[in-house]
């Protein structure tokens, strides 16, 4: 039996594999990533362009953890000038933020809403975060997945949506990346 050819970079099947539609994009704010371990192998998932396209991103996998093993957690270290990019009560509108008081590191969180909620639960130094939100200006590109409500976002846009604020100056290459994801 002959085995499917598969891309090791963006773990795809060789003929649906992505990389050489990603641009790479030198950021300057770093990305940090927690992703729930159920999107780790998604084959839809809107992460894998992130990884290849930017410069600076980590991704960090959540674990049980705990005398328990209650919570989710992860063990990526979280510079001390990050903001979660989460909606709802306490988020600042990103786009009015005053330059000196915007993150120089955004960190994200990765799953469904049901999954992001519990990695936001587990592990007190997400929850401890200054909160920011980008307020969606354009539809939805995801088609993939249906999203619960009108403001919400894949990962990859609502990501790229404040990428276009904190780097306003590489907005044509925010746009390659939300194109190669179209594709």
């Amino acid at each position: 039996m002959n085995a499917r050819a598969f891309c090791y970079r963006c773990h795809k099947a060789q003929r649906t594999c992505v990389c050489a539609s990603v641009p790479r994009v030198a950021n300057r704010t770093e990305v940090i990533v927690v992703q729930h371990p159920r999107e780790q192998r998604h084959p839809i998932g809107s992460l894998r362009f992130a990884r290849l396209g930017l410069e600076r991103c980590r991704i960090a996998v959540a674990d049980t953890r705990g005398p328990q093993g209650e919570g989710l957690v992860s063990s990526v270290d979280i510079p001390a000038d990050a903001a979660l990019l989460y909606p709802g009560e306490g988020a600042r509108e990103l786009a009015e933020l005053p330059e000196h008081e915007r993150p120089r590191t955004l960190v994200l969180l990765d799953g469904t809403w049901t999954t992001v909620r519990k990695l936001l639960a587990g592990d007190p130094r997400l929850r401890a975060l200054p909160r920011v939100r980008v307020t969606p200006t354009v539809e939805q590109r995801y088609r993939i997945r249906r999203e619960p409500r009108g403001e919400c976002m894949s990962t990859l846009e609502a990501m790229i949506a404040a990428m276009a604020i904190l780097e306003e100056e590489r907005g044509a290459e925010w746009e390659s990346l939300l194109a190669a994801f179209d594709q």
